[in-house]
């Protein structure tokens, strides 16, 4: 809506519309301030922006080299075993490839003693005075103190005693003294032990208190691997063969055949997609440099950022650059068939790539983690060529990084800029406020000359009449 010429309104004056005047007037004041501070809002706006989708895409970048951090992601095996229910061979990251017969002709086993038979789970025993259990080893003997002893408080007492032996209550339903105590030990020969009870004051054998028999007995597994015969306590065997875990489940006749081999079809997945990203990333990036003209206001938005033009040259640097962490052959990405071409880009040498995984993949794993996991991000130590990207890109992003910071010091500079529109539409009231003022003086006077003026014409046109 067009202001009103209130000064001209009033009648008389220069008959010039000051309204007209002063927005002009103001306005040429005002125009090439304000578009300096939109212009440099605007480019702070758009370093926002850009900022912004840089950080998502270093994250996803970062994705990538962690997928190809740590050596549990990278080795991988597969097992084939030819009889899984008599025992099952369960391979970590660090097993060899290799092909194992393995023969079991004994399970390992534990003692087992069953104690006379009582009435009731709370029959008191040696008359309710405290007892003392002795379980004795060819090692050595082991006490369990027992107050107000019953079936009952026996079992809790070794249970909580934490001395290697199990107690259990067993109903076995016969129709008078139906409860009997199983005692059992550990797994092993050396683990044999006899169990006995005594009166904690007189040493005197417990009342109401008696072992009746033995069920089971302490033994070794017995087991051969590729023809040597081995001997361990436990059925579970994890010293046997490095980065496996072994379970007997029973002895058989004949041997299981077990082959591992390295799977590296994760690995190989994992190269491949950090080509993709990474090229996905860095023809993103050389947008946001470029200095061509694009309809897309991000195009060029970064083309003058140092910061920038740092976090990719840094970025490009370690991907090109020597593993910190190489062995034999596999020194590069361009070792394992990820090569930079003259554009920019990673291309991927498929050949290459799965003669790396296929002859050297040890070594390859080691160029890419320095055969780890779970590394930090943190310090100065060699992490291997994934490791040292992510950390890279990790000190980028962080609260104090680069980026997080070159984002802030633009939402910092755009607040600068709003709070200077503000000020400068403050000002530019206060000078509209002052041509108000001075063409209200001004036509003030050029009324009151007007009307001096047609008095005086008044007169002489009186002294002529007169006349």
């Amino acid at each position: 809506m067009m202001e009103t010429d209130f000064l001209s309104a009033f009648g008389a004056g220069s008959g010039i519309n000051t309204t007209e005047v002063v927005s002009a007037l103001v306005e040429a004041e005002r125009a090439p301030l304000q578009a300096d501070l939109d212009r440099m809002k605007e480019k702070a706006d758009l370093k926002i922006s850009a900022y912004g989708v840089v950080k998502s895409a270093l994250n996803d970048l970062r994705a990538a080299f962690d997928k190809l951090n740590d050596v549990r992601d990278l080795k991988s095996s597969s097992v084939s075993n030819s009889k899984p229910d008599d025992l099952s061979f369960v391979a970590n990251a660090t097993v060899d490839a290799g092909s194992y017969d393995i023969a079991v002709t004994q399970l390992a086993d534990r003692d087992s003693w069953v104690s006379g038979s009582f009435a009731t789970s709370d029959t008191e025993i040696n008359a309710g005075s405290s007892i003392t259990l002795s379980f004795a080893t060819s090692s050595g003997t082991k006490m369990v103190n027992v107050s107000g002893p019953t079936p009952t408080s026996i079992v809790e007492a070794v249970n909580d005693s934490d001395q290697g032996y199990t107690a259990k209550l067993i109903d076995t339903g016969n129709s008078s003294n139906p409860y009997v105590i199983v005692f059992e030990g550990e797994t092993g020969a050396s683990n044999a032990f006899t169990v006995s009870a005594t009166d904690s004051t007189t040493g005197d054998p417990a009342a109401g208190f008696d072992v009746a028999s033995q069920v089971r007995t302490a033994a070794d597994a017995s087991l051969s691997l590729n023809g040597v015969t081995v001997t361990r306590s436990t059925n579970i065997i994890t010293d046997l063969v490095d980065g496996a875990t072994i379970t007997l489940n029973q002895a058989f006749a004949g041997s299981a055949a077990v082959n591992i081999a390295a799977d590296t079809s994760q690995t190989r997945t994992a190269l491949i997609d950090l080509a993709s990203t990474y090229n996905s990333t860095f023809e993103f990036f050389n947008q946001l440099s470029s200095n061509e003209e694009s309809d897309d206001e991000l195009v060029g938005s970064l083309s003058t950022d140092t910061n920038f033009r740092s976090i990719m040259t840094s970025i490009r640097r370690v991907v090109t650059s020597e593993s910190s962490t190489s062995e034999g052959s596999m020194t590069h990405l361009s070792s394992m068939g990820l090569s930079m071409t003259r554009e920019g880009t990673l291309e991927i040498d498929e050949t290459r790539l799965d003669t790396a995984l296929s002859s050297d993949f040890g070594d390859l794993v080691t160029a890419l983690t320095a055969g780890t996991n779970d590394q930090t991000p943190f310090g100065d130590a060699s992490r291997g060529i994934a490791g040292d990207a992510s950390a890279l890109i990790q000190n980028f992003l962080k609260s104090q990084g680069s980026v997080s910071q070159s984002i802030i010091n633009a939402e910092s500079r755009k607040d600068e800029y709003e709070t200077r529109l503000a000020e400068l539409e403050a000002r530019m009231e206060r000078i509209k406020d002052r041509y108000v003022a001075q063409f209200s003086a001004m036509e003030t006077i050029v009324s009151q000359m007007k009307s001096t003026g047609d008095y005086l014409t008044n007169q002489f046109k009186a002294m002529n009449g007169s006349d």
